[in-house]
């Protein structure tokens, strides 16, 4: 059996040779955007939806995350997409008039330089972080002119985003304050590693592949609009994703982005059910089935006909928590779903070192190429760094024979002599 996922991963390569990964979540996207608002996974606090924040992460122009987009774009179906360019009121008016649209926003660099300032891009950032969670009505208010206020309400928000960014500007503008906040953490991020390769002729297949793929989207958002489905875990499954939560909690230095990547954990394994529900029909096969067959049909494919209900302990537990027509993920999609996010936790870690530790280390070395000669103090002064990164930037400079570090005897403000770090710069 081929899945929507694999299917999409097939047509993205035969485009283009960027990481299959961007191909993955992308496809992985698309799913959860079509499953919709009414479309969720219960489970304590609340429910989950399947609408994701998505950043492709690689070097300008040989990485091709802006080919990637621009190849789910053409997937995706048209009418269901925001515009590209706007104001964050023609932003609210747009969504007040279609809150389940996805967008596909060309540079991430100009949402993290307005995270936490005023202004224009400033309000776009806190309306992106406010509507995430899909809010059942979202009131917001902004200065039109003076003295005048314009109130926007925008009901059942639905919004996923698609964006890009290259690794220097991620270092550039990402800082330790927002890697604490919460802007960030709402996004799955990918890297693609530099891949130039040969380019070939068009592969005649490219557009049977992308008839089906958007077919199959377009089918998928048609049922779901009809119908509120809900996904729910087994009891396996439910234990090995309390597993994996725990192990993802030991990880302090990315705790702010744990409990919204755990909720993507549950969603992905959502949507790689309905990936291997789709692959067993063609678009023809799945048009065929008429209205009363759709939810049944679809059901069935993922396991979750009512008669399975007979199998369910007879515990308070297992009756509270199924229902009829329920759609059980079972422990394989809940790994897989671990899988899918990886490299995303594995690029949180490496970029929370870079603003740990990478940036105050060049700061520090900067200064002391300039000055030679430092105090503890002037040291941390001019570099701008508090204590701890302190540490960790002299200690690695340091350790790389860059400076070394020695103890004089100073008068500090007419008080009696102290024992100061000094930093010498070595080189």
């Amino acid at each position: 059996m081929v899945s929507f996922i694999d299917e999409y991963i097939d047509y993205h390569s035969l485009l283009t040779h960027a990481n299959t990964d961007f191909a993955k979540l992308i496809a992985c996207q698309m799913i959860g955007h079509q499953l919709g608002y009414n479309t969720t996974h219960a489970i304590t606090p609340d429910v989950v939806r399947h609408n994701m924040y998505l950043a492709l992460i690689g070097p300008s122009s040989t990485s091709f995350k802006s080919t990637s987009q621009r190849i789910a774009m053409k997937v995706y179906p048209r009418n269901k997409l925001h515009p590209n360019d706007f104001s964050p009121e023609q932003f609210l008016v747009e969504l007040s008039e279609n809150p389940s649209n996805f967008l596909s926003y060309g540079e991430f660099t100009y949402l993290l330089k307005a995270v936490g300032k005023s202004g224009y891009m400033g309000r776009m950032t806190e309306i992106l972080n406010d509507i995430f969670d899909c809010p059942g009505e979202y009131r917001r208010k902004l200065r039109e002119k003076k003295d005048k206020d314009n109130e926007f309400i925008i009901n059942n928000a639905y919004l996923s985003v698609l964006t890009t960014c290259t690794n220097e500007m991620m270092e550039k503008y990402v800082d330790n304050e927002m890697m604490q906040g919460g802007f960030l953490a709402r996004f799955l991020m990918i890297e693609g590693e530099k891949n130039i390769k040969p380019r070939r002729r068009l592969n005649p297949l490219v557009n049977v592949y992308k008839n089906d793929l958007e077919g199959k989207l377009k089918w998928l958002g048609n049922v779901c609009k009809e119908t509120e489905y809900r996904f729910v875990m087994t009891d396996e499954a439910l234990q090995r994703y309390n597993e994996i939560e725990q192990e993802l909690f030991e990880y302090d230095e990315i705790a702010p982005f744990i409990g919204r990547y755990l909720n993507y954990i549950i969603a992905i394994a959502d949507i790689l059910t309905v990936s291997d529900a789709l692959g067993e029909y063609t678009v023809n096969e799945l048009n065929k089935l008429n209205k009363l067959n759709k939810l049944n049909k679809l059901n069935e494919l993922t396991k979750a006909k009512s008669s399975n209900l007979n199998n369910i302990s007879n515990s308070i537990n297992s009756i509270n928590s199924f229902r009829i027509g329920d759609i059980k993920i079972t422990n394989e999609y809940v790994e897989r779903a671990y899988d899918v996010i990886k490299p995303s936790i594995k690029f949180v870690k490496n970029l929370v070192y870079y603003v740990d530790v990478s940036i105050p280390v060049k700061k520090l070395e900067k200064v002391m190429k300039k000055h030679k000669k430092l105090d503890y103090s002037s040291a941390m002064r001019y570099s701008h760094l508090d204590t701890r990164q302190m540490g960790l930037a002299s200690s690695t400079l340091k350790g790389q024979n860059k400076i070394s570090i020695e103890r004089e005897e100073r008068v500090i403000r007419g008080a009696n002599k102290m024992l100061v770090e000094i930093y010498n710069w070595i080189g």
